[in-house]
């Protein structure tokens, strides 16, 4: 029997055919309160010592990551002020502290030093501590007071004053930093200066800003000079200004860190908040972008930011009134939008052609179409696979309900009263002949040219529940069941199991990689607690990898098998992703992903990967999905985990 259906769907969003999926998407992050062990919510400074030990300076004093727990410092003057404004490390390893109303501390070698004003400090209200590289005499320590600016040589502080310095726009000092020509710029309360040569020289700035507040400065790799303000940002390029100012803010929004990350883009954190500047891809000029980093939705995720710091491992962390934010991208983006954990997760996913994304839930089918979510009221259940065939047809698989086939905005149901094997199939699959194939307990059913026909085990199928199959370069059919393999080739019917040595008998995918490289090349095969299995057809030899081997699984029960377009190989399992990069014929590198890197859940599902058009890597979890865009991979050497 034949259903026909008309299109019928909840729109949950409103039309924009622009937007990209990933729009919607969430970047990892993790917040660290008192509650993880932070002295206090108000992460004022960030640093990173030569050892790779995350410090932070808050509201009540200061602490480091020694990589499981926060250690708290107890500053040797805590009573009096534990203010911690600005933390610096030092080339020496010397950790400066500028502590509000309490002067400056430096921690080296398990000793603390003080001073303050009675030691040559020209107020103890310290705003921020900076290292000028000086080749010739050494580094020089330099700090910004609200009464000036300090250096230390030689063992004591020598003070600059703008009542004494004519060149000293101001004496509230709030920034100090070195260009690549070796001038010293400082932030005052009354505009910019610089010092250069035992010359100081007031830096004349557009007009609407002169003798007005700048807090923070900051040199890109291109030699654009950043400064931030009261509501505003300077560029200063080629001996021209530029002026950024925040939409809707005012001057209110006072430009509290500035920073540029390794892939060049620069980051700012606000009194309402983050943004990064972006560059037109048409006009080329810079815009500025405000970022929610704690949601996906169009309205601001408002908040003070006090400081950014950019790791090793390419992980972006905010100090903010709310705690300490860890911002990682270039990694694993999470969608939940309709697919949490309430929906059951992301059961299965498909890119339709013509940016349309399918997702199959527990509880119906989740439809992502020219920038508008919907949810398809045509099918209710548990979604078991997708597939899109060669004539654009979409083919859907709802446990105990049969196979849907949307074309031409109609949709039609099959069931076993039409041919097919069962009501529940494992996947949908398309050989090169045009016939589609699905799965299920009773065998697999193939559907060709409106006709039906079945392989069972009593056709030579080592058992008749089938999850998967593959049609091979040579025109082989490779079906994995929960008994093992079985293969036809022209005509023939061979079965492998345990015995032949697969790491196991239920068999979750089949992929077939044609790399270069001999370790990567073959049939490679998910199973089910056993690892995964490489067969090599020319040797007629198995390999398996598995969580005892060099290079491990994080899991041996595996679902899925993608390859991306650097020839890696993506292992989604039942705890975590594994990938495979093939250095060459004897070198593998197994690299685990987790919910730390992006996942929404470690928790993997069967039938969920897939590759889009854009080369990214989708994998569906009992909380959403997740993508891995390879054109926003950060390849640094990660020295920590942080």
């Amino acid at each position: 029997m034949l259903f026909f259906l008309a299109a019928n769907i909840l729109i949950l969003a409103q039309p924009n055919s622009h937007i990209d999926i990933s729009y919607y998407a969430n970047h990892p992050l993790k917040v660290y309160t008192n509650k993880d062990g932070l002295p206090q919510n108000a992460v004022i400074s960030i640093a990173i010592d030569s050892i790779g030990k995350l410090w932070v300076g808050t509201q009540d004093g200061a602490a480091y990551y020694n990589g499981r727990i926060w250690e708290k410092i107890k500053i040797p003057g805590y009573l009096t002020s534990n203010y911690i404004q600005t933390i610096k490390v030092g080339q020496d390893g010397a950790i400066w502290f500028g502590v509000l109303r309490d002067g400056i501390y430096r921690y080296k070698d398990g000793k603390w030093n003080f001073w303050g004003l009675k030691e040559g400090l020209p107020s103890n209200y310290i705003l921020c501590i900076y290292e000028q590289v000086n080749k010739n005499d050494g580094n020089i320590i330099w700090i910004g007071t609200n009464n000036g600016a300090a250096r230390y040589i030689n063992g004591k502080w020598e003070t600059f004053s703008s009542e004494e310095i004519v060149g000293l726009s101001g004496n509230i000092v709030y920034d100090i930093y070195q260009g690549s020509d070796n001038k010293l710029w400082f932030a005052t309360n009354n505009g910019l200066s610089y010092y250069s040569q035992n010359y100081w020289k007031i830096v004349p700035i557009p007009f609407t800003l002169r003798k007005k507040q700048i807090y923070r400065i900051m040199q890109s790799k291109d030699g654009v000079l950043w400064f931030g303000g009261d509501g505003t940002l300077l560029k200063y390029k080629n001996n021209s200004w530029e002026l950024h100012k925040f939409k809707g803010s005012g001057t209110s929004n006072v430009v509290n860190a500035i920073l540029e990350s390794k892939d060049g883009i620069v980051w700012l954190g606000t009194h309402s908040g983050i943004y990064n500047i972006i560059e037109d891809s048409i006009s080329k000029k810079d815009i500025l972008k405000f970022v929610n980093i704690r949601n996906n939705t169009q309205k601001k995720d408002e908040f003070i930011v006090w400081s950014i710091l950019e790791t090793e491992a390419g992980n972006l962390w905010f100090g903010t009134f709310l705690g300490l934010f860890r911002y990682s991208y270039g990694k694993w983006l999470s969608i939940d939008k309709y697919m949490d954990l309430d929906r059951g997760g992301t059961n299965c996913i498909w890119e339709r052609s013509g940016n349309e994304f399918w997702f199959g839930t527990e509880n119906g089918l989740v439809i992502y179409r020219n920038g508008v979510w919907n949810l398809d009221k045509n099918i209710s259940g548990s979604i078991l696979s997708l597939f899109e065939s060669t004539d654009r047809a979409m083919w859907v698989s709802v446990l105990f309900k049969g196979i849907y086939r949307y074309k031409d905005y109609k949709w039609i149901k099959f069931t076993k009263d039409n041919g097919l094997a069962e009501n529940s199939n494992w996947f949908i699959y398309q050989t090169s002949d045009g016939a589609m194939w699905f799965g299920s307990d009773a065998g697999v059913t193939r559907f060709k040219d409106n006709k039906w026909s079945k392989i069972t085990k009593a056709d030579g199928l080592v058992d008749n529940t089938v999850l998967c199959m593959l049609e091979a370069s040579d025109s082989s059919l490779w079906f994995g069941t929960t008994s093992g393999a079985t293969v036809i080739k022209k005509g023939k019917k061979y079965n492998f199991t345990k015995l032949d040595g697969l790491g196991g008998n239920v068999i979750s995918a089949i992929y077939e990689n044609n790399d270069s490289i001999e370790t990567a090349r073959g049939i490679w095969i998910a199973t089910m607690g056993g690892g995964v299995s490489k067969f090599n057809p020319v040797s007629g030899k198995w390999h398996n990898y598995n969580t005892f081997t060099t290079p491990k699984l994080s899991n041996n029960t595996v679902y899925r098998i993608e390859k991306d377009s650097k020839g890696r190989l993506y292992f989604l399992t039942s705890n975590m992703v594994t990938r495979f990069t093939f250095k060459n014929d004897n070198n593998i590198v197994a690299d685990i992903f987790s919910t730390e890197d992006g996942l929404p859940n470690n928790e993997g599902i069967s039938s969920a990967s897939f590759v889009d058009s854009k080369g990214r890597i989708w994998v569906g979890t009992t909380e959403g999905a997740a993508f891995y865009d390879l054109n926003k991979e950060i390849n640094y050497f990660k020295k920590n985990h942080y």
